[in-house]
Order: C-alpha cells, then structure tokens, then sequence
C-alpha cells in the first residue's frame, strides 16, 4: 500500500485510498447504480468477430501423422472453438477436428495454448466424418 501522503481519497468512495491525481480511478471502472453504495462491474467488451456458445462435446483432434488426442470442446462459434485436453503439448499448427456425435470434422489453425485449453479457428468449411474418403 502507498503512503498516506501520496495518496488521494475516492470521490465516491471515501474510505478508499487511491494514487495521487488519480481520484477518478474508480469511476472509469465502476458504475454507481443507486445512492445505497451498489455497484457494478463494467464487462470487458469481447472482441470476438463471432459469438460463441458454452458447450460440452468429446471430441478427437487428429495430427496429420495420424495420431488421435482426445479432447473436450468448452466452447464454440461459427470461426472456432476452445478445446480442453491433457496433452496441448502433442497438438500441432494445423489439425482437424471430429466431433462424432455431430457427425463433423473440420480443418483448424492452433491460435491459443494455456494450462487447460487450445483455441483453434476454423480454416476450412466443415465437413460430415462420414463422407470423409478413409
């Protein structure tokens, strides 16, 4: 915490301490809905060119060696999806992706890895598993 003298106290929020010059920190990041103290959290506007929905599909993420990862699928848009599997670290630059409880497959570009999840776009226009030449 800073010094007593190098800070500010909040316009709205008196018992706050903010840096000095900077009163207004608070009021750029919250909203005051009523004179009772409620506030909420602006949302942090979602830069996403499609909308994705939450979902829960297993799903198999295919190398072009042949290699199968298993894999769940958190989320999905029309432009990609976010997938969930234990070995992120197997999965290349481009795969495809089969969804067989949809009876889908699609080419992907690997865009994100993190500790649980890969974020994949969508590089090529889906295709059914079945009609896929074995």
């Amino acid at each position: 915490m800073q010094p007593e003298s190098e800070t500010t106290p909040c316009r709205k929020f008196p018992e706050f301490r903010l840096p000095q010059g900077d009163s207004s920190y608070l009021s750029r990041r919250f909203s005051l809905l009523d004179g009772a103290g409620t506030v909420a959290i602006k949302k942090q506007s979602d830069r996403r060119q499609f909308g994705r929905r939450p979902v829960f599909k297993s799903a198999v993420i295919v190398l072009d060696d042949g290699r199968k990862v298993t894999a769940s699928i958190i989320d999905l848009s029309s432009a990609g999806a976010r997938i969930k599997t234990s070995k992120s670290n197997l999965v290349e630059p481009e795969f495809d992706l089969e969804i067989a409880d949809d009876d889908f497959v699609v080419r992907c570009k690997l865009v994100h890895v993190d500790e649980v999840s890969i974020g994949a776009q969508f590089i090529k226009p889906p295709r059914r598993i079945s009609w896929r030449k074995r």
